[in-house]
């Protein structure tokens, strides 16, 4: 038997649901992994520079070796970082798992993707207020 066109994309679309679960079951290893570099990257950068140049890894912020204070500034703002991307994930997944269980409506796809255009709006705009130097 030959599966109609729905049938398909449905199928497709339970393919991507699951890609997604995967997704979320390996962000553990991602957040380790970026606390990892994040914590190592003083260390690594130094290493892979000679003499005077290892003198310029100084000025990469090393988390661990910041005042309280600035802990808690550092580590909110990778969380916030973090979560952005977390939240633009998510929203993604409600959709295709919407999709997957057949729920194709127009009004709903448009909203999510309103959402996530909205969201993806507001962090590039605060990005993009930061003072440079």
């Amino acid at each position: 038997m030959r599966k109609s066109v729905r049938e398909q994309r449905q199928l497709w679309f339970r393919r991507l649901d699951r890609a997604f679960w995967v997704i979320w079951a390996a962000l553990p290893v991602v957040l380790w992994l970026a606390y990892h570099r994040t914590t190592t990257a003083p260390v690594t950068i130094a290493e892979s520079l000679s003499g005077e140049q290892a003198k310029c890894a100084s000025i990469v912020a090393n988390p661990l070796t910041m005042s309280a204070m600035g802990q808690l500034l550092f580590w909110s703002l990778f969380a916030l970082g973090v979560s952005f991307y977390a939240v633009l994930i998510g929203m993604l997944h409600r959709m295709v798992n919407r999709f997957a269980n057949g729920r194709i409506f127009v009004s709903e796809k448009l909203q999510g993707v309103w959402w996530m255009g909205s969201f993806w709006w507001a962090g590039r705009s605060s990005i993009r207020s930061r003072p440079t130097r």
